[in-house]
């Protein structure tokens, strides 16, 4: 079975509104659940989820935010947009001091060896978490979502 996972934060739901924050390290208002929840989904991602499922890949999420304060909220967020999805991975309190790419590269490695997977594929805006899994695992591992360049507006 294959297996693809979805970053959350710029590759599943449009974060742009959250960007300034995020570059001035205003972490309050960045993870703020209101702002979290009122951000759209890109429909790039939601068509290729669609594909995935209709294909009988098994459709999960990989993400960098912390288990302690987006559990709840991330749940909600992929419910209110109908996405049944599963496992979702956040960063637990024993990764949590990993920057966003060494903790997916982490994930990556532990999913792709699990037997139940005959592959394993990453979705992920970020080039840095990118660049390391081509570099680590091959390219066949990730791909890089670039629809808000293609794009420009979400659903």
């Amino acid at each position: 079975m294959k297996l693809v996972v979805f970053d959350m934060d710029g590759t599943l739901s449009d974060d742009r509104a959250r960007r300034p924050a995020y570059e001035a390290k205003d972490w309050p208002s960045y993870w703020d659940e209101e702002a979290m929840l009122s951000e759209p989904a890109w429909p790039e991602a939601l068509r290729l989820i669609r594909q995935h499922e209709e294909d009988g890949d098994q459709v999960g999420v990989l993400t960098a935010r912390l288990e302690d304060y987006n559990r709840e909220v991330t749940e909600k967020w992929l419910l209110d947009q109908g996405l049944f999805v599963t496992p979702v991975i956040l960063r637990d309190d024993e990764n949590k001091e990993k920057r966003p790419p060494e903790f997916k590269l982490f994930v990556m490695k532990y999913l792709k060896d699990m037997p139940m997977y005959d592959q394993v594929v990453l979705y992920d805006n970020d080039i840095e978490v990118v660049d390391l899994i081509t570099k680590e695992l091959g390219p066949e591992f990730v791909v890089h979502a670039t629809w808000e360049s293609a794009e420009g507006e979400p659903a």
